[in-house]
Formats: C-alpha cells, sequence, structure tokens
C-alpha cells in the first residue's frame, strides 16, 4: 500500500509518521509547528489550530507577573536566549529570531538601526519590553559580564595605577587601553636591560 502524502498544504513529499514527511515533523519536534515558521504552545498542527501572529507569539511569553520578567516558554538557545522561527516581512523565507527583539517590536517599534536591546534585568529570557532598553553594541558589552565587560569595569591596572584620562592611552580605535605608568617602567627596564648587555659585550 503506498504511503499517503504529507498533511501539511503544499508538500508533495510522501509522509513517514504523524501523516507528515520526515522535513515537516523534524520541524514539529523541534519548534511545535509542522509549518516551521513560528512555535506556538496550543500544540495544533494543521491550517485551523494556527493562531495570528501576535496570539501565536505571546502564547509562548509567561506574563502573569506583570512588574516582573516574562520568561519566554518556548525554545531557547543555549546562552539563554529565547529563540523562535519567523518569516521576514516581504519574504518567504524563515530565519531564527531572538524572542525579546521580537517582544519590544511587538510592543514598542522597531529597534533604531545599529542598535542592539540590552536586557536590564540580566535575564536572558525575558521578552518584558519594560526590561530592554536599545544600546550600540559597545555599551552592550560593557553593561554584561563578559572578559570584555570586566576589563572596562576596571579602574586600576594590574599594579594598582589609576585608569584617569592622565594615565591611560588607548589604540585600535579606542578599542584597547593601557597604563602610561607602567609602559613607562617598561621602557625604562628595556633600556637598563640594553645597557647591560651593551656593558657585557665591551667587557
Amino acid at each position: 500500500m503506498a504511503k499517503p502524502n504529507c498533511s501539511v498544504d503544499g508538500c508533495e513529499r510522501l509522509s513517514v509518521s504523524g501523516a507528515m514527511c520526515a522535513s515537516h515533523r523534524k520541524r514539529w519536534r523541534t519548534y511545535g509547528d509542522a509549518y516551521g515558521d513560528i512555535p506556538f504552545g496550543n500544540g495544533g498542527t494543521t491550517l485551523a489550530d494556527r493562531q495570528p501572529w501576535p496570539e501565536r507569539f505571546w502564547a509562548n511569553v509567561n506574563r502573569s507577573a506583570p512588574a516582573s520578567c516574562w520568561e519566554w516558554q518556548a525554545h531557547r538557545s543555549r546562552d539563554g536566549y529565547g529563540r523562535l522561527r519567523a518569516q521576514a516581512p516581504g519574504s518567504g523565507e524563515a530565519r531564527m529570531v531572538s524572542a525579546h527583539r521580537v517582544a519590544y517590536e511587538l510592543s514598542v517599534g522597531p529597534v533604531p538601526e545599529g542598535l542592539q536591546l540590552d536586557h536590564l534585568c540580566r535575564n536572558r529570557a525575558c521578552c518584558n519590553p519594560a526590561h530592554l532598553e536599545p544600546v550600540t553594541c559597545q555599551d552592550n558589552v560593557r553593561r554584561g559580564i563578559s572578559p570584555p565587560a570586566a576589563h572596562a569595569a576596571q579602574a586600576e591596572c594590574i599594579n594598582g595605577h589609576p585608569f584617569d584620562e592622565a594615565n591611560t592611552y588607548f589604540w585600535r580605535a579606542r578599542r584597547s587601553r593601557a597604563c602610561r605608568a607602567c609602559g613607562r617602567a617598561a621602557t625604562a627596564r628595556y633600556i637598563q636591560r640594553k645597557a647591560a648587555a651593551v656593558q657585557r659585550a665591551l667587557r
């Protein structure tokens, strides 16, 4: 007996399990939606079960505590951010996007070009627009807990010299900084070593 075609509209591949082809079944098992454009929580896999975009999105956000974090309840990346598949406006291509960015754009508006959304609550799964602030990439990194952020937060070098305007110099378009006092001390040690080497050569 021949296998029936996939039950997803427009798909002509043969079904392998659950009345879906291998590709759409994989999408359903990974994202909860055989269509693969956005996960949703009502468990339906037919066109009639699918809800409009905003309702399907917010169904995966826990908004039980309005003043606190609204955590994404569906798929999350390894680093804790909510992720979903969404179709780009004006195109049929679906791609992975951040849940907190979608929440901000649905509630507030588009994120200004060149800016990123910083979680003020430091909860990467949070989708509460009140906890999100558009900032530059540099500010977003400085506010985090990464090694570059920890370095930027240091007020002194490893030898205790202050990172103030008079004692700090920058290079690489101000992406790196160094202590002037430590630099002068290193130069003095180098000159001493060279002088000692010359004296040994003359003996």
